[in-house]
């Protein structure tokens, strides 16, 4: 059984096994800009994901995101966000991260190693974040700035997205 005070980890041996992604509970928050000017905010649903920690402290894992979920409190905006101008999400209807590693590197701190999926596309991503754990639940806060080299989409060249992702996953009993 898995036992860690509510604080944040900084060896990640101690969060040893599989943990399964609470998709209901994660928000995933995004803020695009135009050079630094503000355009546009959202949050998007995460649909599935997991994590597996070695007993030696390696990590690794998937984040599932549902771009049809897209909101920005703008109907018009958002079916356009879902259309096949920008997210596809009828053709594409998942953006997937995954971890190859998680660096331990500062009290507290991680950085987040990996791929992420967008319109057929794997690029590189690196997050930052850390790691809250206690008995059996982890939250992870993790944030990545996220170019239109990443994104893949019509007329964004010159627009960055900041993504802020609070995912929540239980420990699993079962491996699988």
């Amino acid at each position: 059984m898995i036992t860690v005070a509510n604080a944040a980890i900084t060896d990640l041996h101690s969060l040893s096994g599989v943990w399964r992604l609470d998709p209901h509970a994660t928000t995933l928050r995004w803020r695009t800009r135009l050079l630094s000017v503000p355009v546009a905010k959202g949050v998007m649903r995460a649909k599935g994901g997991r994590a597996e920690v070695s007993s030696a402290g390696r990590a690794s894992g998937t984040f599932v995101v549902d771009p049809e979920s897209i909101t920005s409190r703008i109907a018009k905006r958002d079916a356009h966000l879902r259309s096949s101008d920008y997210f596809d999400a009828e053709k594409y209807p998942a953006i997937t991260f995954t971890s190859s590693e998680v660096r331990s590197v500062g009290p507290g701190e991680v950085q987040i190693i990996g791929d992420i999926e967008v319109h057929g596309h794997t690029s590189a991503l690196t997050a930052t974040g850390h790691i809250v754990a206690r008995d059996r639940r982890a939250t992870l806060t993790a944030t990545a700035r996220i170019g239109n080299d990443v994104l893949h989409m019509k007329d964004m060249d010159r627009f960055t997205t900041e993504v802020t992702v609070e995912a929540h996953y239980t420990f699993s009993d079962s491996p699988s």
